[in-house]
């Protein structure tokens, strides 16, 4: 598994990037987040190995606009990200994959440490 964090230099705009998932192809997720104290300000949230392209997922952003990241927040935005997903015959575990790997890095991109 490959976990990327960094959180915004002082002085300039707080923020926070996390990578969850692995190589392997079965899904990863990258979020990027503008704090406002404890509230997210914006969000990006991007999803790799569920298309033939990174795959943004506005749903998710909107999910996490104005609220403070917690599980409840993150597990409601990773629910959003993957609501109109549409996996093929041979691959619908991928849409649990990529949930658990939104949701995880949802949580390490607002400090929250999860395994």
């Amino acid at each position: 598994m490959i976990v990327q964090y960094f959180r915004g230099a002082k002085g300039r705009r707080p923020g926070a990037a996390a990578r969850s998932g692995g190589r392997c192809g079965r899904g990863f997720a990258t979020v990027l987040l503008t704090m406002n104290g404890a509230t997210v300000q914006s969000a990006r949230v991007v999803m790799g190995a569920v298309a033939p392209i990174p795959w943004r997922s506005p749903a998710a952003e909107q999910a996490l606009a104005g609220k403070p990241v917690n599980d409840e927040t993150a597990a409601a935005a990773a629910d959003a990200a993957l609501k109109d997903a549409r996996p093929l015959s041979q691959n619908a575990y991928k849409v649990d994959v990529a949930k658990v790997a939104v949701k995880r890095a949802i949580l390490r991109a607002g400090g929250i440490k999860v395994a």
